[in-house]
């Protein structure tokens, strides 16, 4: 008979085994049997009658575990009455709400919580009976009398039967009603899940006001006919002992209590072998089990654990399968009874193995939440699923992989980071024992993260060490700005960690008043052991202050370097923008190449001050000396690039006008067009998109500007308003794979249509629609308006205001202090100072002699003109590589840029040789604040020339490279073509002048996948023009926590292939590189495992399956029979098929067989390279008798000693060479003879076998 509810459940263990022990009490030894569980439920449910109590009515309970508790909670059910557990730690304010939100007619609560309840009470406006029991007692008392009534209320599947308030760790507790049919299927489901049966007993330590007890181990043992022991709650120093004196078979707990276990020294241990041995398996729910806590549990006690998950609507959803089964660490397992999806934000199937929302459905859910159908909407969709808000992937085999909550998803810079990646990173530190990742507010990334870690006892880890140990396995990105300690983290009843309630401001306070140590990345260079060294003067206190601004970080170690810390460029330059207001003495880029620290670069300020002042300092405060000085200078500072009233046409800056003077040569080749592309999923609001492009372009007068020739010079024409040229292709008629493949080609055809920026702008726009939630965005804009850096103005601008306009709002966008006009003009002053001069020198001096071509391997001769054709390719190094790179950068005390650039130049060497080689790098020229914000061409191409040596150990190869990009930034000031006059290097039109490959870097600043949209997904794409302005241009982008790589080549010499190899060494040696950096440069293997098995191995495989019972003579006779008319020897004009070399080898053979010749013989054979060659050979061969080849070129003497020391006794030769025999006295058979045509020509038989000789050849 099925089932069909608690009632008949009860009955049924009743009638089957009435006196088999069902419940044990293991404080009082007492026990209570299946018939006396249905006595005292019916019992329990007369009296609820007679207290006044229908069908249906709320009975809610106050109590700790035990043999009453668990009674009243099945006997209500039983009676056809609604449970409510109660949290006797929930805390007033929800207790309070519960009992009053529940509607509960009667509260059983036990006495030490009597007071607890009295007080909760008072804010309840109805009349509700409290009965005050015994938690031991053996039985229920008499707390309502009255006459005997009819029989039970009937109950159907459908009826309510529990009331059950998740955690409220968000807000109010929500309460899901489950019917007496959801509760039945949670017991099903556990039943299948852990293959429970009557010989099981289970051991109950978890409070019955959380769904797991009910569903894990209550409900499936009434239903599987097994025992429960329940203790009134988890004791760690008797938890064993109940397992082995109660002959426990199983047990659900969770992480804390887990915890708990692994830290117990139990005294007993040597005693539990019997014990541990009957347990079939522990279980774990609740909260998600740390890889590293689960791995130290298991090796401590041998024992399987089950990681499992389940939730208040649901009961249990997953588990991983009980042994002999496999059990994955790291996830909670299959789905048991439920059908699940992956979801994406807009409800689509997420790809296989991509993280996505779960969804549920199946009939153990809740029937809905009580009193709140707002509520119950927001969950479950008018399809029955459930949106759990867990974030989760399914691996291959169907195991789910938590990775966090939608609502605490922490989304940076338009990144999605799951706080639960951090959560167990830090758990897998020995001195963590919790750890909890929040988001926070951050000005600039929109959300930043920070953990919250509660130590080890004894353990005296700090900020520092395990910041640098996240950044070693999360990446810089991913790895919180902050970690804080607490002594315990905030948790619910179920010991499940209440993470949004850390961000309550008097955790956040208290945290605040003890945090005094900041981020690795700038506090003490990577090393965790070492005291942080605090600015001690005013001129370090400036500039540590700046540099705590711009990366983020509220203390420096003003002994840290810049770069070896995380700095980059961008940082570099928010750093110098906050110093230009408040130092009188100018840095630079270079300055933080040259004095990367606080303190160094505060000596650099003081003897800058001295200099300017005449002053030395002699003595006394020295503080005091450095404020008044400071004082004096601020007059002296370097004034902010000036704004020009002029609105009339302005000469563009020299870079601007060496492109223009470029492109004239190639007018049809769009060498110059750039663009970016991204795809958008989700709601786009296209006027919305078009609206903040539009304001863009009236914001930048260069992008509503025209080029005019005046006098000969390319000019800017500022128009007052210009349309973007914004154009909409629809893509969504089209079948998915047709729009597939067309979306590729308008990535490369769009960005390819030439622009006339004497008539248009050099910007455009072009939207696909792939449907109505899938778009596809190309920005394109002509080089000559724009660098990397405006694009991510561009790209940061656009996020602001297509905000603002889908909201309604109206956009706010700081000012422009200044234009690219302003920049042209200043900067064409600028060249007119002696330093231009000066950098014209230098370059003379460390360019001469330099090699004017570097010639790379390549699939094609290189043109006479090159037709500047070319691909990209984009390669991605994994965020464990990216992480080794960071690190090997502050071990070495260098830039990323620096480490990525001398690995090139080893790439280089080795795939050449040469030892001089010059890299193309464009400089962005933004230091000064103003010129953050200008979108225009700022950028100076110079030249890293470096000379190097296979000896050369990588470290000594990478300070040689930082200290030329240090020369690059201090001597930038030189125009390139300039630098290509002073050295009097002709344009070739085959190759460009200096170099021939380029490196540049990009920071994830300026991709607008970083900075992220409104409401949407945003995914890079790679969009190009289908050119290449070099041989090679290598990008390197940070994406914070991984890097990638692109790569342009041209067309013109290189195949795909090739330099998909490339990318593919670049990386190998990349990885060789942070494994050991003091190896010399020819020590690196560039070979991938691949290649070095198919270099070694594989074409070495030369092993055949042959008839190895034929000679050589009988093979190609059976080749002859196959193919007779094919051609088998081509000699000039002449060719023999294998009929007709056949044939007359035949004829050869048997004019040889005349004279003697057959096996073990050996035959000289002293002819010319030709097809009679061919014949002769094969000739000799089927007589079985062994060749001997005589080379005419060969000298006189040679040829008679091999004669007579081999014993040849018949020669084969021409007429032509009879003149130059050696001494012989054999027989000799000439090949332009015709006698020995007319033998017969069929083949020979001959019994030639695989040991007789074959041929003998003499050594050199």
């Amino acid at each position: 008979m099925q089932i069909e509810n608690v009632r008949e459940a009860i009955d049924a263990r009743a009638q089957e085994e009435p006196e088999g022990v069902l419940l044990i009490s293991p404080e009082t030894g007492a026990s209570i049997s299946c018939v006396q569980l249905r006595e005292e439920s019916i019992r329990l449910s007369e009296m609820l009658r007679h207290a006044g109590l229908q069908k249906g009515d709320k009975a809610a309970f106050l109590m700790d575990n035990g043999l009453l508790y668990t009674l009243v909670f099945l006997g209500s059910m039983y009676g056809g009455y609604v449970a409510v557990p109660l949290n006797v730690r929930a805390g007033m304010a929800q207790l309070s709400y519960m009992v009053d939100h529940c509607d509960a007619k009667v509260v059983f609560v036990e006495g030490q919580y009597e007071g607890l309840l009295k007080e909760a009470l008072e804010s309840v406006r109805r009349d509700i009976r409290v009965i005050v029991l015994d938690a031991d007692a053996a039985r229920l008392p008499d707390f309502a009398t009255g006459p005997a009534g009819s029989d039970l209320a009937p109950l159907g599947t459908t009826d309510p039967c529990l009331l059950m308030y998740s955690s409220g760790s968000t807000g109010k507790p929500k309460g899901a009603i489950h019917t007496h049919a959801s509760i039945l299927v949670h017991g099903r489901n556990s039943i299948e899940a852990h293959q429970l049966s009557s010989a099981d007993r289970s051991l109950l330590v978890l409070p019955l006001y959380h769904i797991n007890a009910e569903c894990v181990t209550l409900i499936p043992t009434l239903l599987s006919g097994g025992s429960v022991v329940v203790p009134h709650r988890f004791v760690v120093s008797k938890f064993w002992d109940w397992i082995d004196h109660y002959r426990v078979s199983w047990s659900a707990l969770v992480p804390t209590i887990i915890l708990d276990l692994v830290n117990w020294d139990d005294p007993g241990k040597d005693r539990r072998k019997e014990a541990f041995q009957r347990i079939r398996f522990l279980r774990s729910s609740s909260a998600p089990l740390a890889p590293s806590l689960h791995r130290q549990f298991v090796e401590k006690f041998k024992l399987p654990l089950l990681q499992a998950m389940g939730s208040t609507e649901g009961g249990n959803v997953f588990s991983n399968p009980v042994p002999p089964g496999e059990n994955k660490i790291g996830s909670p397992g299959l789905p048991w009874g439920f059908e699940t999806r992956i979801v994406d934000r807009e409800g689509a199937d997420v790809p296989a193995g991509e993280p996505g929302e779960v969804l549920l459905r199946g009939e153990g859910l809740m029937k809905e939440y009580y009193k709140d159908p707002e509520g119950t909407a927001a969950v479950v969709d008018s399809d029955g699923w459930l949106h759990t808000g867990d974030l989760a992937r399914k691996d291959e085999d169907g195991f789910f992989f938590v990775v966090g909550r939608a609502k605490e998803l922490i989304i940076k810079g338009g990144v999605n980071i799951a706080p639960r990646a951090i959560d167990e990173v830090l758990e897998s530190h020995p001195a963590v024992l919790e750890a909890a990742a929040v988001g926070v507010p951050d000005p600039y990334f929109g959300e930043d993260a920070v953990a919250f870690v509660v130590r080890r006892p004894e353990s005296d880890t700090d900020e520092t060490e395990l910041l640098a140990f996240c950044e070693t396995r999360l990446g810089h990105f991913k790895t919180p700005s902050r970690i804080h300690f607490l002594q315990e983290l905030p948790k619910g009843p179920s010991g499940k960690v209440q993470r949004l309630r850390l961000l309550d401001p008097e955790i956040l306070s208290a945290v605040a008043a003890t945090s005094r140590v900041d981020r690795v990345s700038a506090v003490a260079g990577g090393d965790a052991g070492r005291q942080i060294s605090p600015a001690d003067s005013t001129i370090e206190e400036i500039i540590a202050a700046a540099w705590q601004d711009a990366m983020g970080v509220s203390q420096v170690d003003v002994d840290a370097n810049f770069f070896a810390v995380g700095g980059d460029s961008l940082a570099a330059i928010r750093c110098l923008s906050k110093l230009r207001g408040k130092l009188p003495v100018i840095l630079s880029i270079t300055d933080f190449f040259s004095a990367g620290t606080v303190n160094s670069q505060a000596e650099l300020v003081r003897q800058r001050l001295r200099s300017a002042s005449g002053e030395e300092h002699s003595g006394g405060n020295s503080t005091s000396w450095e404020q008044s000085l400071l004082e004096q200078s601020m007059s002296t500072a370097e004034q902010p690039i000036a704004h020009l009233e002029s609105t009339g046409p302005y000469p563009l800056s020299p870079a601007q006008q060496r492109i223009w003077f470029m492109e004239q040569l190639n007018p049809e080749v769009p060498v110059y067009n750039e663009s970016e592309a991204v795809r958008l999923r989700g709601d786009l609001n296209v006027d919305a998109l078009q609206r903040a492009l539009d304001t863009i372009v009236d914001r930048h007068e260069i992008l509503r500007s025209t080029i005019r020739i005046i006098d000969d010079v390319p000019h800017a024409v500022a128009h007052n308003n210009w349309p973007l040229r914004f154009k909409q292709i629809d893509l969504s008629g089209l079948p998915a794979e047709k729009r597939e493949s067309e979306v590729n080609r308008l990535l490369i055809d769009e960005p390819r249509i030439l622009y006339d920026l004497k008539a248009e702008p050099g910007i455009r726009v072009t939207v696909l629609r792939l449907s109505p939630r899938d778009h596809v965005l190309i920005l394109m804009m002509h080089h000559i308006v724009c660098d990397w850096s405006s694009e991510g103005i561009i790209w940061r601008e656009l996020s602001v205001l297509y905000r603002s306009f889908l909201r309604g709002e109206t956009p706010t966008l700081p000012d422009l202090r200044i234009n690219n006009r302003d920049y042209a003009a200043w900067h064409q002053q600028r060249l007119a100072k002696p330093s231009t001069a000066e950098d014209l020198s230098f370059w003379e001096t460390n360019l001469g002699g330099a090699p004017e071509l570097l010639e790379l391997p390549a699939d094609r001769v290189r043109p006479a003109v090159m037709s500047y054709k070319g691909r990209r390719l984009r390669w991605k190094l994994s965020s464990e590589l990216t992480g080794a790179l960071r690190n090997t950068s502050r071990l070495e005390n260098t830039s990323l840029f620096t480490v990525f650039s001398a690995a090139l130049d080893t790439l280089i060497y080795r795939y050449t040789g040469n030892d001089d080689i010059c890299l193309g790098v464009p400089l962005g020229d933004r230091d000064q604040f103003e010129l953050q914000s200008v979108i225009g061409f700022l950028l100076h191409t110079h030249v890293l020339r470096t000379r190097l040596s296979g000896d050369m150990r990588f470290r000594d190869l990478l300070a040689r490279v930082q200290s030329g990009v240090l020369d690059l930034y201090v001597h930038r000031a030189a125009p390139f073509d300039q630098v290509v006059h002073r050295l009097r290097r002709g344009r070739n039109l085959n190759y460009g002048p200096l170099f021939q490959v380029m490196i540049n870097w990009r920071d994830r600043e300026q991709q607008l996948s970083f900075i992220g949209m409104e409401g949407l997904d945003v995914e890079s794409l790679l969009s190009e023009s289908g050119t290449s302005k070099f041989d090679l241009l290598f990008f390197i982008t940070d994406n914070g926590d991984d890097l990638s790589l692109e790569l342009e080549y041209s067309t013109d010499l290189f195949d795909e292939d090739r330099c998909m190899r490339m990318l593919k060494h670049y990386q190998g040696l990349l990885e060789a590189i942070v494994s050991d950096p003091a190896k010399k440069l020819d020590e690196f293997s560039l070979l991938t495992g691949s290649e070095y098995k198919q270099l070694i191995y594989d074409w070495n495989d030369t092993a055949a399956e042959y008839p190895k019972n034929l000679g050589l003579g009988q093979l190609i006779e059976a080749q002859v029979e196959r193919t007779p008319n094919a051609v088998a020897v081509v000699s000039g004009e002449n060719r023999l098929t294998f009929q007709e070399l056949n044939a007359r080898a035949n004829q050869l053979a048997r004019e040889l067989q005349k004279h003697g010749a057959g096996p073990e013989c050996v035959v000289g054979l002293y002819v010319q390279r030709s097809s009679n060659l061919v014949v002769a050979l094969l000739g000799i061969v089927k007589t079985g008798a062994a060749y001997l080849p005589l080379d005419p070129q060969f000298p006189r003497g040679r040829l008679d000693y091999m004669l007579e020391d081999s014993k040849a006794r018949w020669l084969v030769t021409e007429r032509g060479l009879v003149g130059d025999l050696p001494a012989f006295s054999g027989t000799v058979i000439l090949l332009d003879d015709e006698d020995w045509l007319g033998n017969r020509s069929d083949n020979l038989a001959i019994s030639v076998r695989p040991e007789h000789l074959g041929y003998l050849i003499y050594t050199s």
